[in-house]
């Protein structure tokens, strides 16, 4: 899969970058008990829990898209804002995707459920050697339209999720 970023230093160059894997780290937390917590609350709606914490989930590649406006199947999926890391040229890069994923698939099959979704990947990309420094202050929000308003759906910042380090 084929994607294009900008670069968020003061240069702005182009980025084309050829994804040949791509992997979702799920339940990736660093609080534990908060993990824990997590897998409880979504075992009593029916989602069945993780045979290993942090668990990685091989997606295809041509679920990722820089498009504007993606289209779903059905009426219970929703995002998830993610750090998007990734390697090129030599270095580590960082942008933005959702982890997209059909919620009622995932009371099956959450491996599944993540292939079901595209990904939706952000345009701008940023140095990991840029980031790295304050990443655990980095915030990711997302909204969402409840009854025409739109609404904070998510909000926290990197110090709770593990560092790519960690998961690398």
């Amino acid at each position: 899969m084929h994607l294009q970023f900008t670069t968020g230093d003061k240069a702005a160059s182009t980025l084309d970058v050829e994804v040949s894997h791509f992997i979702i780290a799920g339940w990736a937390g660093r609080d534990s008990d908060a993990v824990l917590h997590h897998i409880r609350e979504l075992e009593a709606l029916g989602v069945p829990a993780p045979g290993a914490v942090p668990l990685f989930y091989r997606v295809a590649t041509n679920q990722l898209s820089q498009q504007p406006l993606l289209e779903v199947v059905g009426d219970e999926t929703s995002g998830e804002a993610e750090p998007f890391v990734f390697f090129h040229r030599g270095e580590w890069w960082v942008s933005l995707t959702s982890d997209h994923t059909d919620r009622y698939l995932e009371t099956f099959s959450v491996a599944l459920s993540k292939q079901a979704c595209i990904k939706p990947v952000a345009s701008k990309a940023w140095r990991m050697s840029e980031v790295v420094e304050h990443w655990d202050t980095l915030e990711l929000t997302s909204w969402i339209k409840e009854q025409g308003e739109w609404v904070v759906y998510q909000q926290g910042t990197l110090a709770s999720l593990l560092t790519p380090q960690d998961l690398l």
